[in-house]
């Protein structure tokens, strides 16, 4: 037999085990190989025995309580020992070959699940190698915190989300999103006691602003598969509706009316958001009145009435603002009494005169609620006046003169109200003219008539001469 070169110890892992028996079998150690053969066999041990691994795969890489998973436990030895373990209880369906164990979960119904896989390797000095892989295992419960119907601009809220049961705690990852955004994430610390229904909570506190009306914001559950990945497991969103009433509805004009006059009442919101839907109405002793609403701008919002009072004294209108579909939205209200008058247009009376004659002028008002001044005046100087708190005649006598034929007086009633903060005091007028009837007048027209007949009797004596004039030349 030759002697073996040092390329033939050199052969795949595969060969190993042959070669290695065949070695033991040789007779062929003889004197001359005792030097040369266990220096090649060292080398070729260390060279072709490099270990063996053991993996451990599992489908899916995270299982919901209740479904069912797929593990695979495998070695690269040839020669392997293998010993799969898990928790008292749990049974799979087992498939397996000398380097492989595949098991069948179909309905996971332990939290705590884990898998060790132990393989001993007969041809690497029977060295053993364990691993174990923990499975993540979850539910789907979700729940987000509900938030008031509306939420007022400018004010702090929570947005809270509870996540799913996941064993281990750790594996949970819960995250907010605003759009397309994220605004806030949050993990466990610790793994957790398997028996344990501990779940994460996420609280994302904000400002409420106008942007959010309409706004999505989504509650993400992952659970963390490592080497930064993760698998999406369930979400839950809410909408949020905004609002912004930071003010009191104004009634604009509380000037005081005139009984059984027709007025506008004019009530303005601002600061309003949104516009579209504040509602704003106007009462009288509990009953609503006509109002037509009106939005001069993006933020504010106008209600008028067409008011006529019946009754005097103060009488109280309301002008009232809300959101008729946020009922849990406080209405605001403004209250006002409005101070409603009575006060009869004032009436003068000059009576046409004879010139010599006296002339009674005479100014009154009818009917008055409150505390009246009446003065009769020529121009800007007072001739009689007198006051009152119901009706109120004044006089003043004149002769008639020529020269005050034509001449206006003035009959001016002020009527002072009760609050005279809110306003001046109530003027009405009328003017009046005197009309003179003199002698000389009727006179000088008689004249003129006397003087007309006496220039046409001479003018016809004239004309006749001149005709018979002609008649006799024309002879």
């Amino acid at each position: 037999m030759g002697k073996p070169s040092l390329q033939s110890f050199v052969t795949p892992v595969s060969e190993t085990v042959w070669a290695w028996r065949q070695i033991e079998r040789s007779t062929f150690l003889s004197s001359m190989y005792n030097n040369i053969i266990p220096a090649v066999l060292a080398f070729w041990i260390q060279t072709t025995v490099t270990g063996f691994e053991v993996s451990i795969d599992v489908t899916p890489p995270a299982v919901e309580f209740g479904d069912s998973i797929e593990m695979n436990c495998s070695t690269t030895c040839q020669k392997p020992s293998m010993n799969v373990e898990y928790k008292p209880g749990v049974n799979p369906t087992r498939t397996n070959s000398s380097t492989w164990y595949n098991d069948y979960f179909q309905s996971v119904q332990n939290w705590d699940f884990t898998l060790a896989c132990s393989v001993m390797c007969k041809l690497d000095n029977f060295q053993l190698k364990e691993k174990k892989m923990s499975v993540t295992v979850y539910n789907r419960e979700i729940n987000i915190i509900s938030l008031p119907e509306v939420l007022e601009v400018n004010r702090r809220y929570s947005l809270q989300c509870i996540g799913p049961r996941v064993y281990p705690n750790n594996k949970l990852i819960l995250t907010w999103i605003r759009g397309s955004e994220i605004v806030q994430r949050n993990s466990a610390e610790n793994q957790g006691l398997p028996d344990e229904d501990n779940r994460l909570r996420n609280v994302f506190n904000f400002t409420a602003s106008l942007s959010d009306d309409g706004q999505e914001y989504t509650c993400l559950a992952e659970v963390d598969l490592g080497s930064n990945t993760t698998m999406s497991i369930t979400n839950s969103s809410v909408t949020l509706q905004t609002y912004s009433f930071m003010d009191q509805p104004r009634i604009l004009d509380k000037r005081p009316k005139e009984v059984k006059q027709e007025v506008i009442l004019t009530c303005e919101v601002s600061d309003v958001y949104p516009v579209e839907k504040m509602r704003v109405r106007w009462f009288q002793d509990g009953e609503e009145l006509n109002s037509v609403t009106t939005r001069p701008n993006s933020n504010t919002v106008q209600s008028t009435a067409a008011w006529t009072p019946q009754e005097t004294g103060l009488i109280e209108v309301v002008c009232m603002a809300d959101f008729e579909k946020y009922p849990s939205v406080p209405s605001k209200n403004h209250t006002v009494f409005i101070e409603v008058y009575v006060f009869s247009s004032p009436e003068i009376q000059i009576p046409t005169s004879h010139e010599g004659n006296l002339v009674n002028i005479t100014c009154h008002v009818l009917n008055v609620s409150g505390d009246l001044e009446l003065r009769l005046k020529k121009e800007n100087d007072i001739l009689a006046k007198g006051s009152s708190s119901t009706g109120l005649t004044i006089s003043h006598t004149v002769q008639a003169q020529a020269k005050l034929d034509g001449q206006q007086f003035i009959c001016e009633a002020e009527l002072k109200l009760q609050d005279q903060s809110i306003t001046s005091p109530v003027i009405k007028q009328q003017v009046g003219t005197l009309h003179v009837l003199y002698q000389t007048t009727t006179r000088r027209l008689a004249a003129k008539i006397t003087g007309l007949t006496s220039v046409a009797i001479i003018a016809g004596g004239l004309l006749c001469i001149i005709i018979i004039y002609c008649i006799e030349q024309n002879k």
